[in-house]
């Protein structure tokens, strides 16, 4: 999981040091904006590891 309070923070692909494993990625943000209101969004990514990141180590799944 990735945590963060800072909008300019962005996640680099990595867990624990290691690059997550290519595959579908689902997220929940939980916010609220600026009336205070709560707010969710939902969603996935695809990560594709480029031959370069592979020779790194991988989070095992």
């Amino acid at each position: 999981m990735f945590r963060w309070t800072d909008p300019a923070v962005g996640w680099d692909g990595k867990k624990g040091g290691k690059y997550v494993p290519s595959g579908v990625y689902f997220y929940v943000i939980e916010y609220r904006d600026s009336q205070g209101k709560s707010r969710k969004k939902t969603g996935n990514i695809n990560i594709l590891l480029s031959k370069t990141i592979r020779n790194e180590e991988v989070v095992e799944p």
